[in-house]
Protein backbone atom coordinates (compact mmCIF):
# COMPACT_ATOMS: atom_id res chain seq x y z
CA UNK A 1 0.00 0.00 0.00
CA UNK A 2 3.13 2.17 0.86
CA UNK A 3 4.91 1.70 -2.61
CA UNK A 4 1.61 2.61 -4.25
CA UNK A 5 1.15 5.71 -2.52
CA UNK A 6 4.80 7.03 -2.83
CA UNK A 7 4.70 6.44 -6.54
CA UNK A 8 1.79 8.75 -6.73
CA UNK A 9 2.43 12.32 -8.67
CA UNK A 10 3.51 14.31 -5.62
CA UNK A 11 2.59 17.70 -7.25
CA UNK A 12 -0.91 16.91 -7.47
CA UNK A 13 -0.34 16.27 -3.49
CA UNK A 14 0.94 19.48 -3.16
CA UNK A 15 -1.83 20.89 -5.34
CA UNK A 16 -4.54 19.05 -3.20
CA UNK A 17 -2.26 20.52 -0.02
CA UNK A 18 -2.33 24.30 -1.42
CA UNK A 19 -6.42 23.88 -2.27
CA UNK A 20 -6.51 22.60 1.29
CA UNK A 21 -5.18 25.31 2.70
CA UNK A 22 -6.67 28.27 0.43
CA UNK A 23 -10.03 26.71 1.46
CA UNK A 24 -9.42 27.09 5.18
CA UNK A 25 -7.46 30.24 5.40
CA UNK A 26 -10.76 31.97 3.69
CA UNK A 27 -12.80 30.43 6.19
CA UNK A 28 -11.25 31.98 9.23
CA UNK A 29 -11.28 35.25 7.60
CA UNK A 30 -15.12 34.77 6.62
CA UNK A 31 -15.82 33.76 10.14
CA UNK A 32 -13.21 35.43 12.64
CA UNK A 33 -13.77 38.91 10.77
CA UNK A 34 -17.38 39.21 11.52
CA UNK A 35 -18.06 42.01 13.87
CA UNK A 36 -20.04 38.99 16.35
CA UNK A 37 -16.68 37.13 16.79
CA UNK A 38 -14.57 40.13 17.17
CA UNK A 39 -16.79 41.79 19.98
CA UNK A 40 -16.65 38.68 22.13
CA UNK A 41 -13.21 37.84 21.30
CA UNK A 42 -11.85 41.03 22.71
CA UNK A 43 -14.02 43.19 24.26
CA UNK A 44 -12.54 41.76 27.76
CA UNK A 45 -9.12 43.71 27.00
CA UNK A 46 -10.50 46.49 24.41
CA UNK A 47 -12.46 49.41 24.64
CA UNK A 48 -15.15 49.62 21.01
CA UNK A 49 -13.38 52.29 19.81
CA UNK A 50 -9.87 50.17 20.35
CA UNK A 51 -11.86 47.15 18.74
CA UNK A 52 -13.52 49.09 16.15
CA UNK A 53 -9.79 50.64 15.17
CA UNK A 54 -8.39 47.10 15.26
CA UNK A 55 -11.26 45.60 12.59
CA UNK A 56 -10.60 47.89 10.74
CA UNK A 57 -6.31 47.34 10.04
CA UNK A 58 -7.36 43.51 10.54
CA UNK A 59 -9.74 43.26 7.53
CA UNK A 60 -7.79 45.54 4.97
CA UNK A 61 -4.22 43.18 5.41
CA UNK A 62 -6.86 40.05 5.32
CA UNK A 63 -5.69 38.93 2.06
CA UNK A 64 -2.64 39.53 2.98
CA UNK A 65 -3.01 36.75 5.89
CA UNK A 66 -5.04 34.38 3.46
CA UNK A 67 -1.84 33.99 0.99
CA UNK A 68 0.34 33.83 3.81
CA UNK A 69 -1.05 30.81 5.43
CA UNK A 70 -1.10 29.12 2.02
CA UNK A 71 2.77 30.30 1.53
CA UNK A 72 3.40 29.17 4.87
CA UNK A 73 2.36 25.60 4.28
CA UNK A 74 4.74 25.66 0.72
CA UNK A 75 7.38 26.97 3.38
CA UNK A 76 7.56 24.56 5.67
CA UNK A 77 7.44 21.77 3.12
CA UNK A 78 10.61 23.35 1.43
CA UNK A 79 12.38 24.10 4.95
CA UNK A 80 11.49 20.22 6.09
CA UNK A 81 13.33 18.80 3.11
CA UNK A 82 16.39 21.33 3.00
CA UNK A 83 17.17 20.26 6.73
CA UNK A 84 16.95 16.83 5.71
CA UNK A 85 18.85 17.11 2.54
CA UNK A 86 21.85 18.90 4.96
CA UNK A 87 21.51 15.60 6.80
CA UNK A 88 21.64 13.40 4.25
CA UNK A 89 24.59 15.04 2.75
CA UNK A 90 26.45 15.02 6.26
CA UNK A 91 26.19 11.04 6.57
CA UNK A 92 26.24 10.45 3.13
CA UNK A 93 22.79 9.19 2.08
CA UNK A 94 22.04 7.58 -1.28
CA UNK A 95 19.63 10.01 -1.76
CA UNK A 96 18.27 13.40 -3.91
CA UNK A 97 16.66 16.01 -3.17
CA UNK A 98 14.24 16.21 -5.39
CA UNK A 99 13.35 12.58 -3.96
CA UNK A 100 13.43 14.01 -0.62
CA UNK A 101 11.08 16.67 -1.88
CA UNK A 102 8.61 14.50 -3.08
CA UNK A 103 8.44 12.03 -0.19
CA UNK A 104 8.26 15.26 2.07
CA UNK A 105 5.26 16.64 -0.36
CA UNK A 106 3.42 13.07 0.05
CA UNK A 107 3.74 12.41 3.95
CA UNK A 108 2.71 16.52 4.74
CA UNK A 109 -0.90 15.29 3.49
CA UNK A 110 -1.03 13.84 7.11
CA UNK A 111 -1.87 17.37 8.19
CA UNK A 112 -3.92 18.83 5.72
CA UNK A 113 -5.95 15.74 7.01
CA UNK A 114 -5.27 17.43 10.21
CA UNK A 115 -7.72 20.53 9.09
CA UNK A 116 -10.86 18.64 8.32
CA UNK A 117 -12.11 18.90 12.35
CA UNK A 118 -11.25 22.72 11.96
CA UNK A 119 -12.70 23.03 8.58
CA UNK A 120 -15.76 20.62 9.65
CA UNK A 121 -16.33 23.09 12.79
CA UNK A 122 -15.75 26.37 10.60
CA UNK A 123 -18.82 25.41 8.45
CA UNK A 124 -20.60 24.31 11.22
CA UNK A 125 -21.26 28.40 11.98
CA UNK A 126 -20.26 27.58 15.72
CA UNK A 127 -17.54 29.97 16.17
CA UNK A 128 -18.30 32.37 18.61
CA UNK A 129 -14.71 33.84 19.70
CA UNK A 130 -11.49 33.39 19.35
CA UNK A 131 -10.81 30.99 22.07
CA UNK A 132 -13.41 28.35 20.21
CA UNK A 133 -10.66 27.50 17.52
CA UNK A 134 -7.75 27.46 20.24
CA UNK A 135 -9.08 24.31 22.14
CA UNK A 136 -10.11 22.12 19.41
CA UNK A 137 -9.29 18.30 19.90
CA UNK A 138 -5.86 17.88 17.71
CA UNK A 139 -4.92 14.38 19.27
CA UNK A 140 -2.70 15.76 21.17
CA UNK A 141 -1.13 16.15 24.53
CA UNK A 142 -3.02 19.36 25.14
CA UNK A 143 -6.36 17.42 24.97
CA UNK A 144 -5.05 15.49 28.32
CA UNK A 145 -5.36 18.75 30.03
CA UNK A 146 -8.27 21.31 30.51
CA UNK A 147 -8.09 24.38 28.89
CA UNK A 148 -7.74 26.82 32.03
CA UNK A 149 -5.15 24.82 33.66
CA UNK A 150 -2.55 25.37 30.68
CA UNK A 151 -0.23 28.47 30.53
CA UNK A 152 -0.46 30.48 27.33
CA UNK A 153 3.64 29.66 26.42
CA UNK A 154 2.49 25.65 27.07
CA UNK A 155 -0.63 25.58 24.45
CA UNK A 156 1.43 25.03 21.48
CA UNK A 157 4.47 23.09 22.32
CA UNK A 158 1.66 20.41 24.06
CA UNK A 159 -0.77 20.72 20.58
CA UNK A 160 2.37 20.50 18.83
CA UNK A 161 2.98 16.51 19.97
CA UNK A 162 0.08 15.01 18.36
CA UNK A 163 -0.44 11.43 16.63
CA UNK A 164 -0.14 13.17 12.74
CA UNK A 165 3.19 14.68 13.80
CA UNK A 166 4.56 10.62 14.61
CA UNK A 167 2.61 9.91 11.47
CA UNK A 168 3.97 12.19 9.41
CA UNK A 169 7.63 11.31 10.61
CA UNK A 170 6.99 7.52 9.90
CA UNK A 171 5.92 8.03 6.63
CA UNK A 172 8.58 10.22 5.42
CA UNK A 173 10.93 7.22 7.20
CA UNK A 174 9.29 4.61 5.19
CA UNK A 175 9.06 6.82 2.74
CA UNK A 176 13.10 7.32 2.69
CA UNK A 177 13.80 3.89 2.68
CA UNK A 178 11.86 2.24 0.05
CA UNK A 179 14.94 5.25 -2.41
CA UNK A 180 17.60 4.11 0.06
CA UNK A 181 17.00 1.01 2.17
CA UNK A 182 19.25 1.18 5.45
CA UNK A 183 16.27 0.32 7.46
CA UNK A 184 13.62 2.65 8.69
CA UNK A 185 15.34 3.14 12.52
CA UNK A 186 18.16 4.52 11.13
CA UNK A 187 16.41 6.67 8.73
CA UNK A 188 14.11 8.02 12.09
CA UNK A 189 16.82 8.79 13.68
CA UNK A 190 18.33 11.26 10.99
CA UNK A 191 14.46 12.89 10.67
CA UNK A 192 14.97 13.34 14.57
CA UNK A 193 18.09 14.91 14.29
CA UNK A 194 17.08 17.16 11.49
CA UNK A 195 13.51 18.11 11.15
CA UNK A 196 12.90 17.06 15.21
CA UNK A 197 15.88 19.88 15.86
CA UNK A 198 14.16 22.02 14.05
CA UNK A 199 10.67 21.33 16.00
CA UNK A 200 12.10 21.44 18.83
CA UNK A 201 13.62 25.15 18.59
CA UNK A 202 10.48 26.48 17.05
CA UNK A 203 8.94 25.33 20.15
CA UNK A 204 11.41 26.98 22.86
CA UNK A 205 11.46 30.49 20.76
CA UNK A 206 7.25 30.02 20.35
CA UNK A 207 7.36 29.58 23.70
CA UNK A 208 9.56 31.98 24.86
CA UNK A 209 7.28 35.01 22.93
CA UNK A 210 4.44 34.03 24.13
CA UNK A 211 5.75 33.84 27.93
CA UNK A 212 7.37 37.52 28.22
Amino acid sequence: MLKKYFSFNHWIVLGIIILVELIVNLLLKATLLTEKVLYNSLVEKMTLEDISSFSSTVRSSAWMLVVFGVAQRIGEILLISVCISIGTLLFRYDIQFRQILKVVILSFLVFTVSRLPLLITLLSGKVEKFEDLSFMPNLSLADWFRPENLPEWGLYPLQLINVYQFLFILLMAAGFNRIDPRGIPKWLGLILLTYGTGLAITVVLTAFATAI
